[in-house]
């Protein structure tokens, strides 16, 4: 008579058309393989899905706090570098209430303290292009200056033009204005009004919202003045020399303010002091974070397997063979919750929002 062993009697006999797909089947056979001990390790890395997730969750917390806010110091330190160590390269910028004379000029280069200087031209403006307007600064500046440098949207230096006009990014996006339109510009200086159609000749970026540029002998063309500095930039001889030149620069007529470069580097640091101290008890406190609810929740795992590891051990299992498996369950763990924290923020830096 036919003997039906106890294992062929429990198992279950498929019916016909409902076979397993073959990614199941490979993943079955490859698991049957695997050690036992392995087996024992996938089992326990994964044995509170919920607790995993929140796990997951903190490092991925953890991680953004971080990344964001390392992010935030260095641009922080980029735009402050770019503006004062490239952009601007004079020491001292004079703004006068009227246009420059004749006699004040012969003492600006008559002064010892003075390295060099560059004429300049300022006034508020309103720009109109199809149906927008923006209200902006107008720098006029020397066209092959060396004090005032532009850079363009790639980052590269660019000249000022002859003629023309150079939009800040951000007003040119505002306009909606691209290199080859034509823009309106209406602005009063010395008492009269004027409007002219100029040539967008380039797009800059820039660190000062709103102010835009030419040059002199396009804004000499259109106010038909031959003297229209109200400002003028200065290379000091050295940082000694700001106290002799600030009295000097005080007793010219019209005279109306000065910033020196310097000084404004310095209060724009003191200002960020609060800033750069926020980010450092960000950092802190998201590393405390993720390391105490991470501990808290390895300490947890350890509590409710110590069963596990008790009949581990009755079955052979070496106090040393169980310690490395509960690290190499955490390290394994941590290692998959650090590569979804990448993907998260991979994926959020590729998106098209900030």
């Amino acid at each position: 008579s036919a003997v039906i062993s106890p294992q062929v009697s429990v198992t279950s006999v498929p019916k016909p058309g409902s076979g397993v797909g073959a990614v199941p089947a490979l993943v079955s056979f490859i698991f049957k393989k695997l050690p036992e001990r392995f087996k024992l390790f996938l089992f326990a890395a994964f044995r509170n899905k919920l607790r995993y997730f929140i796990s997951i969750l903190c490092i991925v917390l953890t991680m953004f706090l971080i990344f964001t806010s390392v992010s935030f110091y260095t641009a922080k330190n980029y735009l402050t570098a770019h503006l004062f160590e490239e952009r601007l390269n004079y020491d001292a910028q004079v703004f006068f209430e009227n246009v420059v004379d004749a006699e004040t000029m012969q003492n600006i280069r008559a002064s010892s303290e003075v390295k060099a200087f560059e004429e300049m031209s300022y006034t508020d403006a309103v720009l109109h292009f199809e149906g927008a307007e923006e209200e902006v600064l107008l720098n006029a500046v020397e066209q092959y200056g060396s004090l005032i440098t532009l850079y363009d949207t790639d980052g590269k230096k660019m000249p000022i033009p002859q003629y023309g006009i150079v939009l800040e990014e951000n007003t040119a996006k505002r306009l909606d204005a691209q290199v080859g339109d034509y823009i309106k510009m209406s602005f009063s200086f010395a008492g009269e009004q004027f409007e002219e159609e100029l040539f967008v000749n380039g797009i800059a970026r820039e660190n000062a919202i709103f102010t835009q540029y030419c040059s002199l002998t396009q804004f000499k063309k259109i106010v038909d003045i031959p003297n229209v500095t109200n400002a003028i930039v200065f290379e000091l001889q050295n940082e000694a020399s700001e106290i002799p030149f600030g009295q000097m620069i005080y007793a010219c007529d019209g005279f109306s303010s000065v910033a020196f470069r310097r000084l404004q580097e310095e209060d724009v640091n003191e200002n960020f002091k609060l800033f750069d101290i926020g980010i450092y008890l960000i950092i802190a406190f998201s590393l405390l974070m993720g390391f105490v609810l991470v501990y808290n929740m390895y300490l947890m795992n350890l509590s409710e397997r110590e069963h596990e590891y008790g009949l581990l051990r009755i079955f052979g299992m070496t106090r040393q063979e169980l310690a490395l498996s509960a690290l190499a369950e955490e390290l394994f763990q941590l290692v998959s919750r650090i590569s979804w924290e990448q993907y998260v923020t991979g994926s959020r830096n590729n998106s098209k929002f900030p």
